[in-house]
C-alpha cells in the first residue's frame, strides 16, 4: 500500500543565500530533524520570503543532516523542480510528498 510523507523542515528561513549549485542549506530549523542514514532521506521545500508555495519553488532531498546541527547536506531540485539560487530569509517548510515515496528508501 502507497503511503504519503512529511518532511522535516520548517516553517523556517534560511540563514544564509545559497546559489543553484549549492549543496549545502543552513536553517535553524534543520536542528529539529533526526539523524538520518542513507538510503534514507527528508524532504524540504525553499519558497521566497514574503511568498507562497506553488510552482517557481524548490524541493530539496536531504540527504545528511547531523543531529542538533543547523546545516545539511541536500540533492537539489528534487522531484522535478528547478534548483535555484535563494537570498538569506527565503523560507523553508515541511513539504508533503505524493504517496509513493516514502521516508526510509528512494
Amino acid at each position: 500500500m502507497a503511503r504519503g510523507y512529511q518532511g522535516g523542515i520548517g516553517p523556517g528561513t534560511l540563514s544564509a543565500g545559497i546559489s543553484d549549485s549549492d549543496t549545502t542549506i543552513a536553517s535553524a530549523k534543520l536542528a529539529n530533524l533526526r539523524a538520518i542514514v542513507a538510503p534514507e532521506f527528508d524532504v524540504g521545500l525553499i519558497h521566497v520570503a514574503g511568498g507562497t508555495p506553488g510552482p517557481t519553488n524548490e524541493l530539496v532531498k536531504i540527504t545528511a543532516p547531523s543531529l542538533s546541527a543547523t546545516t545539511a547536506t541536500v540533492e537539489r531540485g528534487f522531484g522535478g523542480t528547478t534548483a535555484k539560487a535563494w537570498n538569506a530569509g527565503d523560507h523553508t517548510q515541511r513539504e508533503l510528498i505524493p504517496a509513493g515515496i516514502v521516508r526510509g528508501r528512494t
